[in-house]
C-alpha cells in the first residue's frame, strides 16, 4: 500500500496535471503554470513545461504586438 501511495503521489498524480496543462494550452489558455516541486524526471518535465508556456507566451505577444503595428501602417 506504501508503494502505492508513493506511485500516485510522486507520478500518476503530477503527470496528469501535466495532462490538464497541455490539455488546457491546447485550447489556447497559454497561462498554465504547474506547481510541482521534485527533484526527479517528473520535475524536469514540469519545469520544462513552464518554460515553453512561458516562451508560448512570450511569442504570441510579440506576434500579436507587431501585427498591430504592421496593421497601423497598412
Amino acid at each position: 500500500i506504501a508503494l502505492t501511495v508513493i506511485i500516485l503521489k510522486f507520478i500518476i498524480g503530477p503527470v496528469a496535471k501535466g495532462v490538464v496543462m497541455a490539455n488546457k494550452m491546447a485550447e489556447g489558455d497559454l497561462t498554465q503554470q504547474l506547481n510541482i516541486d521534485q527533484n526527479d524526471e517528473i520535475g524536469v518535465l514540469a519545469a520544462a513545461l513552464n518554460r515553453m508556456s512561458g516562451n508560448l507566451k512570450k511569442m504570441f505577444s510579440l506576434f500579436f504586438f507587431w501585427k498591430e503595428k504592421l496593421n497601423r501602417i497598412i
